[in-house]
């Protein structure tokens, strides 16, 4: 059952369970689109007396997508649906307060108070991110007002573009996999394979040859100082197991 009380997009009627069907959610359209598609329940909205939404017979599921069985006589199934959209106070065809409308207006007002930033080949977007899962569902996909991200992107004489991630998350990311990794080996886990990769992360080292890449060597120096008995065991490992390198 939907958490809040389902509404319709034009005239903001209660939607009422009318019928079953076999509705294809996006989870099923993900994870096996050529299945048949669950039994659920139809919510429509009965106001038939002004109401276009419920002359064109469209079917609202759970979260929120819109079906159309057959459009009405002289009526294109596109057109209808354009016709639902330009109708919508919301400006969407989701039932209000589906989990797909929470949704989409969180992305659109995310999208609202975007910014890029042009300098040369290259571009800063800033955005705002999501307040979250600690707060409602008819909250946590706005955006918050206080926590932003930030992304670089540099344009190629191909005419597209490369993501340019910051040398400090690549660095925490390195010493983060570092950290799993050893982890694993801690768990019983002494394949050749983690080994091998710990000695990459702790020495810089990949495929024979030294990597020079400035995030690679900081990393390599932070796991040695911050984690020096962990080191220790990976090269007594890496000798145990006659690991070459």
């Amino acid at each position: 059952m939907p958490e809040f009380k389902l509404l319709c997009p034009v005239c903001r009627s209660e939607l009422e369970i009318t019928h079953t069907g076999r509705y294809q959610d996006m989870c099923e359209h993900v994870s096996n689109p050529n299945s048949e598609p669950s039994l659920k329940d139809g919510y429509q909205c009965t106001n038939v007396d002004w109401c276009e939404a419920a002359l064109m017979d469209f079917t609202w599921i759970a979260d929120g997508d819109v079906f159309l069985s057959d459009p009405p006589p002289g009526v294109t199934r596109s057109g209808a649906f354009d016709k639902l959209g330009k109708l919508s106070t919301s400006g969407m065809t989701y039932a209000i307060n589906s989990w797909n409308h929470f949704y989409h207006r969180g992305k659109a007002e995310i999208a609202k108070r975007s910014r890029k930033i042009h300098i040369g080949k290259y571009t800063l977007k800033i955005e705002p991110k999501e307040l979250g899962y600690k707060y409602p569902t008819d909250k946590q996909y706005m955006p918050s007002t206080f926590s932003w991200k930030y992304e670089i992107w540099k344009k190629n004489e191909n005419h597209t573009s490369t993501h340019i991630i910051p040398i400090h998350e690549m660095v925490l990311y390195t010493v983060g996999s570092f950290k799993r990794t050893y982890g694993l080996i801690q768990r019983g886990s002494e394949h050749k394979s983690n080994v091998r990769e710990c000695m990459e992360y702790m020495t810089g080292r990949r495929y024979g040859r030294d990597d020079d890449r400035l995030y690679v060597r900081i990393s390599a120096f932070l796991i040695k100082f911050l984690y020096p008995l962990k080191c220790r065991k990976i090269r007594r490992l890496t000798k145990e197991l006659n690991i070459t390198w």
